[in-house]
């Protein structure tokens, strides 16, 4: 999956076109995760660790960090991006968390 996504994505990509083209290719290309993640499914929750998700109750994401940007891609709603004040608000999180 890493090989193929180091062959799409240039060093040149804004973090945006980084995020669009690896949700493009998990969730469209190759559905690697079907139509959603269901977080009670531990097959599909394996899948997720490999790309080291954030579980919050019926939800995992992960983040895409250069140091100057952050995009959290929810990976349970096809990598929709949801600000962190979302997850602090809606799962009780502590700020923190990104820390």
């Amino acid at each position: 999956m890493a090989l193929q996504l180091e062959l799409r994505i240039s060093p040149d990509d804004s973090p945006e076109r980084t995020v669009n083209l690896i949700n493009r290719y998990l969730f469209r290309e190759n559905a690697y995760f079907g139509t959603s993640l269901d977080p009670a499914d531990p097959e599909k929750l394996q899948k997720s660790a490999v790309l080291c998700g954030v579980a919050a109750p019926e939800h995992v994401f992960v983040r895409y960090d250069d140091g100057a940007k952050r995009i959290n891609a929810d990976i349970t709603e096809k990598g929709r991006e949801y600000k962190d004040s979302h997850y602090e608000k809606n799962f009780m999180l502590q700020s923190t968390y990104g820390d």
